[in-house]
């Protein structure tokens, strides 16, 4: 099962009640993560972090909650 980082990204981001524009950067713009929510497009695994960061979200944390089938997470 391939994970879905757009959409998983967009439910965190609303669990925690925060809009896009919260997330807005100079080099990260509101139209970029919006596109990425949707799947129209991929952004680099550092602005994930930045933005997972600035959520207080861990990337092995997002993996986790994101249900990512490829980790160790689970196994036992």
């Amino acid at each position: 099962m391939k994970m879905n980082y757009g959409a998983t990204f967009k439910r965190l981001r609303e669990d925690k009640g925060l809009k896009i524009v919260d997330l807005e950067q100079p080099s990260i713009s509101r139209s970029l993560i919006g596109k990425f929510e949707k799947g129209h497009t991929r952004i680099s695994a550092d602005r994930l972090d930045k933005l997972l960061s600035d959520m207080g979200v861990s990337h092995d944390e997002f993996l986790f909650l994101g249900g990512e089938t490829n980790n160790n997470y689970g196994r036992l």
